[in-house]
């Protein structure tokens, strides 16, 4: 045993002075950098329009040589995968950047206000801060880099590329021009804010992607445009606040009362502030039957808050499948019965007739609907598609669970250390992921739900989310007034 610890420390010691060396060794390749662009630069006329780098470039990387050496009229600058670990000092004027399979680990600084097109594919960034891309930007591509997160995004944007990243969610909201997004290989991704204007998407990660539209504006434009889902949301949260703000004044109401009695009569009185004028009226927020309505407190002279929504019309699917199945076969028998009396001469053929074509087109109709119905009930119980994408997921999982088992056994051969390192890699980065995502594709619910009787906390989880049990057989839900002032 003693032994095997001095090989480890060895081998520790050995590795250690090796990094050491290759650190050094990359930092004299970094300081020339600086020194290659400019023996390239003196090779090129001043009166160029592009900058096309075609050699590897190693360190950091200041473009501001480029309007000392008089390159007043350029207009795009390529680098060739290299190490160039950042840049800076881009000019004005640059509508294109391209640094793809480099060291960058962050976006250029002070990128300028007249670039269009920038790719920095195949590099090392993990963030992208708000306010680093220039607002002009149409066309972004961030594959192949550790970005966990995109927001902030420029709001010309046409093209979204951002492949085999870290993201888990991806805000689109105010993007109205977006026509191509490729965002695949980013485990567990949620893409909020997706424009209509969509042409071409492409995400592979074989998961459920939750895509949710957001409106926001002036307030004139929401009373028209606001989408169903945001405004019920928002309704239930400023009923929350306001409730909350009217207990809490009640609180401080009983708290400073000497009496009881005191204190009641001080409540009844209270009318806490309107949630959009702020005056001492109250709001009033209910619900009756299908619609939730908000508005101001004062019945006299009203403020312009109003919210009103109907929650539309829904049915369970096996209920609504149980009546149109009655009502098909109770349309059936109606048939028979009148072919039944128009033979026993109980009904004159005209009359048959004229019932027969009523009926047959009201059992077609029926049918119609039940077989909709029928469909999306399979479809909900035993979707072949999902089947087909657990399998699928199954099989990767076995095929990294393979893969980890051989690097085991090359570790206990060989007793390398490097080999754990990539073991817990692959564990973190392709193992956890493909397991969340074989989660998220055969359980569309999953809830913690507390057990009354044993005070223990239980996993619930459904094939399916509780709103695809519901049916509309009627109106569907709307916005009917949603003026807010938020």
């Amino acid at each position: 045993m003693y032994e095997k610890i001095c090989v480890y420390y060895s081998m520790s010691e050995r590795q250690e002075r090796q990094e050491q060396e290759e650190r050094q060794e990359r930092q004299q390749q970094e300081e020339t950098a600086q020194s290659d662009f400019l023996d390239i630069l003196e090779h090129l006329e001043p009166t160029a329009s592009v900058i096309d780098v075609r050699i590897p470039l190693m360190g950091p990387l200041d473009c501001s040589v480029l309007s000392k050496c008089n390159f007043t009229g350029i207009t795009a600058i390529l680098f060739a995968p290299g190490g160039i670990t950042s840049i800076n000092g881009i000019p004005k004027g640059v509508t294109k950047v391209i640094c793809g399979g480099n060291k960058l680990t962050d976006i250029p600084a002070e990128l300028p206000d007249s670039l269009v097109e920038l790719d920095l594919h195949e590099n090392m960034i993990g963030e992208v801060r708000e306010g680093t891309l220039p607002t002009g930007l149409k066309d972004i591509n961030l594959c192949d880099n550790r970005i966990n997160s995109l927001a902030n995004l420029p709001k010309d944007l046409e093209i979204l590329r951002c492949e085999n990243n870290r993201m888990k969610v991806l805000n689109l909201t105010g993007i109205v021009g977006l026509r191509i997004l490729k965002c695949g290989s980013n485990p567990l991704l949620v893409i909020e804010g997706v424009p209509d204007t969509l042409e071409e998407f492409d995400s592979d990660t074989d998961i459920v992607v939750e895509i949710r539209g957001t409106d926001k504006g002036e307030h004139e434009e929401i009373e028209q445009k606001a989408n169903y889902n945001e405004a019920l949301y928002t309704f239930f949260e400023m009923k929350r606040e306001y409730e909350n703000r009217a207990f809490l004044s009640k609180r401080e109401i009983f708290r400073a009362s000497k009496t009881k009695k005191e204190a009641r009569m001080k409540i009844k009185m209270l009318k806490p502030k309107c949630s959009y004028c702020e005056r001492p009226v109250g709001s009033i927020f209910k619900m009756e039957g299908r619609k939730f309505i908000a508005r101001c407190g004062d019945r006299a002279h009203p403020c312009p808050f109003h919210i009103e929504l109907f929650g539309g019309e829904y049915s369970k699917i096996e209920h609504m499948m149980g009546e149109y199945q009655r009502t098909v076969e109770f349309t059936k028998q109606s048939i028979i019965e009148d072919k039944l009396n128009v033979l026993y001469k109980y009904l004159n053929e005209k009359d048959a007739v004229d019932f027969f074509k009523d009926n047959l087109d009201y059992y077609t109709k029926q049918s119609v609907h039940l077989e909709s119905l029928t469909n999306e009930y399979i479809d909900l119980y035993f979707n072949p598609e999902t089947e087909e994408k657990i399998l699928v997921k199954r099989k990767k999982i076995a095929d990294i669970q393979d893969k980890m088992e051989e690097l085991i056994r090359d570790y206990r051969a060989t007793e390398n250390p490097e080999i754990i390192k990539d073991i817990s890699t692959i564990y973190e980065r392709e193992l956890i992921p493909e397991i969340n995502n074989l989660s998220l594709i055969r359980w569309q619910t999953r809830e913690m739900n507390e057990n009354p009787f044993t005070g223990q906390f239980e996993l619930f989880q459904l094939p399916y989310r509780m709103a695809q049990l519901e049916y509309t057989f009627g109106e569907y839900p709307r916005v009917i007034h949603y003026r807010i002032n938020r």
